[in-house]
């Protein structure tokens, strides 16, 4: 949700709070909230340059979701918002893990990206 910046910290508080309660009182469970802060917005909407970002992650029936978008729709406090469906846990840093003697195979017209610190070793028979 992007809060719109003319919303004091208390109302901004309550309207987080209504939603959460919402979520709840339809059987779904909030398993997070985060207040990102007034940020600056990508591209002015409507006359606002900034707003207040928060994130809630919530699991629910998608009737709930449904419901709640018409309860965000009709909030004049909000500038944005967006309900997505997300089908798995997303881990903020998940690598690729790559064992030390494991062979990696390219082709010809690949494109590598390495880091700068990386190590790179070619073997003289390899197709490259």
């Amino acid at each position: 949700m992007v809060i719109s910046p003319e919303t004091n910290e208390e109302e901004a508080s309550e309207l987080v709070g209504r939603v959460g309660k919402f979520i709840t009182d339809n059987g779904g469970v909030v398993k997070n909230q985060e207040n990102w802060g007034t940020k600056k917005l990508a591209y002015p909407i409507g006359h606002y340059r900034e707003g207040n970002y928060v994130m809630s992650e919530f699991n629910s029936e998608p009737s709930t979701a449904n419901e709640l978008e018409k309860l965000l729709r009709a909030s004049q406090q909000l500038i944005r918002y967006l309900v997505i469906k997300q089908d798995e846990k997303v881990e903020e840093d998940s690598e690729i893990k790559v064992e030390e003697d494991s062979e990696i195979k390219v082709e010809e017209d690949s494109e590598i990206k390495v880091e700068e610190d990386s190590e790179i070793k070619v073997e003289e028979d390899s197709e490259i």
